[in-house]
């Protein structure tokens, strides 16, 4: 009964911080890649929708094989999207060309990918794919990948249930400044699903999360502070200023 009790509350844990993932927009891509080539890409997308609708297979298969370059993939995929006046909005092609930009081991394309797998964008709905590129983008380092596989070993969605898994996950993405990650690693060491019971790593973890602003972190450190004795309480607060300190320096929060 305690283990199913625990699973639920970091179930509500995982809910809450999947809240702000869902409410974004699908097609994740950080300003700077968002800038680059997208004057060439918008003309591509032209110069391939007219080829397409005059019929010159041809011209319509060259000029797909001269667009190569990863920033121009991805941002071709972004403007098949999104609803626009000088483009035709297309799915399929977004999916297309986003996957080309993936295979390419462009982690932010990799991670696309999954999304749209998941919500079948372009292509069909389909877990295990899904899985397989939030891995290859997780195991680049970005981190809202990482927090998202945590979510589907949690969930088992594509792959089995595994909670070590996840919580190595959610640890990875926590380390990064991920605030939701931080929350989540942090009610699982205070429950101990899929890491070795730790108040004190838990307490600094939620420490770290209530710091910048997370009001739920606050109310489950809080929770974790009566289980703590002084010592262990200033052995916490001590490691999250440090980690606090230590990647601000870093240019990380």
């Amino acid at each position: 009964m305690a283990y199913e009790d625990n699973m639920l509350k970091i179930a509500n844990v995982v809910m809450g911080a999947l809240f702000l993932l869902f409410s974004s927009s699908l097609i994740a891509i950080p300003q700077e890649k968002r800038m680059m080539n997208n004057d060439v890409a918008k003309d591509a997308a032209k110069s391939i929708q007219n080829g397409t609708e005059t019929g010159r297979v041809y011209a319509q298969f060259k000029n797909k094989k001269e667009y190569k370059y990863k920033s121009i993939q991805i941002n071709l995929a972004k403007i098949y999207f999104e609803e626009r006046t000088d483009v035709v909005k297309n799915d399929t092609e977004a999916f297309e060309w986003m996957l080309k930009a993936a295979k390419k081991g462009d982690s932010i394309a990799q991670y696309n990918v999954g999304l749209m797998y998941q919500m079948g964008t372009g292509v069909a709905q389909n877990a295990k794919e899904r899985a397989k590129w939030t891995r290859k983008a997780a195991e680049q380092g970005l981190v809202q990948a990482q927090f998202d596989l945590g979510v589907i070993y949690f969930q088992g969605d594509g792959v089995g249930i595994n909670n070590t898994e996840s919580s190595k996950w959610f640890l990875k993405a926590a380390e990064q400044g991920h605030s939701d990650s931080q929350y989540v690693i942090g009610v699982a060491y205070y429950l101990g699903e899929g890491v070795t019971k730790d108040y004190i790593r838990s307490y600094m973890w939620l420490n770290i999360s209530s710091e910048k602003g997370y009001i739920e972190a606050k109310e489950w450190r809080d929770k974790v502070a009566k289980m703590m004795t002084e010592k262990q309480i200033s052995e916490a607060q001590k490691r999250s200023k440090e980690w606090i300190q230590r990647n601000l320096l870093e240019h990380k929060l």
